[in-house]
């Protein structure tokens, strides 16, 4: 058998402004290329994390609403609030808070964990609003755990949006990587170290990011372990009793993303039932719901033996 050498992270230094230089050896020759590029697309796409949905602003009933009182409009507000670096330190998936200020003073990110213990501000100095003298903030906030980035429009959208008058939607982007690289450096003719850069909003240890990046592409991948050919009459001699109890399992359990989970529930599909009635052109349709997502959730399909439009088309 061949003998290949088994790396592990050897070294992680840290350059400051959250950003961090993990070294990996000893790596066999040509590894380090598979392992940079794969953590490198893992660690910007598939990383949970935190951010600010919605706004809630005494006052306030869109965002380019006047801001009486602050230095800053609405938008300026609204965008540092996208820049917070915030992290559930709960179970929960979602927290609301609020933030209540008079002035003359700064508003920093640090009055938010004054206020909830849920809640941990990775950037506390951050300015969010200078108020003026006699000039008020009352605000809430929502800080929501998820995948990648869903734009503000995904919530004008989906019926949600009537459950919170006021409330004003936010661009979120949850992924707590910022950045990350990679150079490989040659050890020896057959010996390679990987050193990969990492940042971050402050929010996650480098570490326990690349933990979560490795257990998601082994999750991937070990469905590769035990390969055994495929059986056409195996397909065909599915139990028809078995088919009513896939159809009812629920969207939460199929492993689909957070993006394009929230995209079919906005259209009220709920269950494997509701979703196979649905042809790809009719999902193409649904808000926010891209090529990436349509491809994911007709290869869970696949592998459940399912397929999209196999009952009648919706009327």
């Amino acid at each position: 058998m061949l003998d290949l050498y088994k790396p592990t992270i050897s070294h992680i230094k840290d350059l400051g402004n959250d950003t961090y230089d993990i070294i990996i050896s000893p790596c066999s020759k040509g590894i380090s290329q598979i392992i940079g590029n794969s953590l490198r697309r893992i660690l910007l796409s598939s990383i949970p994390g935190y951010a600010v949905t919605w706004v809630k602003i005494s006052e306030v009933y869109h965002e380019f609403s006047s801001l009486n009182g602050s230095y800053q409009d609405s938008v300026e507000i609204l965008l540092n609030l996208k820049k917070l670096g915030v992290c559930i330190v709960s179970d929960l998936d979602e927290v609301s808070t609020s933030i209540h200020c008079s002035g003359p003073m700064i508003i920093t990110a640090s009055e938010i964990e004054k206020v909830s213990p849920h809640i941990r501000v990775a950037n506390p100095k951050h300015v969010i609003a200078t108020l003026k003298k006699g000039g008020n903030l009352n605000m809430e906030l929502k800080i929501t755990r998820g995948y990648g980035f869903i734009p503000s429009s995904f919530y004008t959208q989906s019926q949600d949006i009537d459950r919170f008058p006021g409330y004003i939607p936010l661009d979120a982007f949850f992924n707590p990587i910022l950045n990350v690289s990679f150079t490989v450096k040659e050890l020896s003719c057959l010996v390679e170290e990987l050193s990969l850069k990492i940042q971050t909003k402050g929010t996650i240890l480098p570490k326990k990011a690349i933990n979560i990046a490795m257990i998601y592409f082994y999750e991937q991948l070990s469905v590769l372990k035990n390969l055994e050919p495929f059986n056409e009459d195996k397909k065909e001699n599915v139990s028809k009793t078995e088919v009513p109890t896939v159809l009812s399992k629920s969207i939460n359990d199929l492993d689909l993303t957070v993006r394009s989970a929230n995209c079919l529930k906005a259209q009220n599909i709920y269950y494997l039932r509701d979703l196979v009635k649905y042809s790809e052109s009719d999902l193409m349709s649904i808000p926010n719901l891209g090529k990436k997502s349509l491809n994911e959730i007709k290869a869970i399909l696949l592998g459940l033996d399912l397929f999209l439009g196999m009952s009648e088309k919706k009327k």
